[in-house]
């Protein structure tokens, strides 16, 4: 009983740490839209019949424009660098322009399915609706599955205090066991929650498992021996 009560201790006391140290973590993981095709070329874009506002992607915080640079103010500058295509190909096709952008966005590290919203109504675009596929950038499927899932944990949790708390403390956990393995992702934070909520939900399953386990024995199995006694009586008397 000891052991299990200085364990809750030294676990409570890692939440706070974790929490107050990591008080501002969960912004970094927040979604932002991210123009494929910047504003400060609006004119440009414009003429070679691309709506930038109807080409933007959700992303997170960090890997927008987070203290390591993100993707605007990476080394790789994302402005910077349309600004030398436009003047490299004054000419551009859409088909071009589409085909630079996913470049772009793959050399980032960003990875998934992204789909495109209009920046002034956030609401899915007309490119979208149109017909313009989602952009789809090559990653590892369960490093996506934890972005979703700790995206959507965000989402749900971090209008709250508690909630703030909770996922600071479960991206300070996910960030430091993503580090441990060498594992690096566009969006280390949300992929640092969705990680820890994977192994907590895997960890609940094996508990609920192994509880109704336990319950057939201790309760399901006795009362199904009992009837089997009862009906074997019955029918031998």
């Amino acid at each position: 009983m000891k052991r299990l009560v200085s364990v809750l201790v030294c676990f409570f006391m890692l939440f706070i740490g974790i929490s107050f140290l990591n008080a501002d973590i969960v912004n970094a993981g927040l979604p932002e839209y991210h123009h494929l095709f910047p504003q400060a070329f609006r004119g440009d874009f414009a003429r070679l019949g691309i709506d930038v506002d109807d080409f933007t992607i959700m992303l997170s915080k960090e890997a927008h424009r987070g203290s390591g640079g993100g993707i605007q103010y990476s080394p790789a500058n994302w402005n910077a660098t349309w600004k030398k295509y436009l003047a490299r190909n004054p000419n551009a096709s859409e088909t071009e322009l589409y085909a630079q952008a996913q470049k772009m966005l793959k050399e980032s590290g960003a990875a998934g399915k992204f789909d495109f919203y209009n920046y002034q109504t956030k609401q899915v675009s007309k490119a979208a609706i149109a017909g313009a596929p989602a952009m789809a950038v090559s990653s590892n499927w369960f490093l996506s599955l934890c972005a979703k899932i700790g995206s959507l944990a965000m989402r749900l949790l971090g209008g709250y205090g508690w909630g703030r708390t909770l996922l600071a403390f479960f991206a300070g956990i996910g960030t430091t066991v993503l580090g441990w393995f060498g594992i690096k992702a566009s969006h280390p934070t949300t992929v640092g929650v969705g990680l820890l909520c994977c192994i907590i939900g895997i960890l609940l399953i094996i508990f609920a498992i192994w509880f109704i386990l336990l319950l057939y024995k201790l309760v399901l199995l006795p009362i199904v021996v009992a009837l089997g006694a009862i009906i074997k009586t019955f029918l031998e008397s």
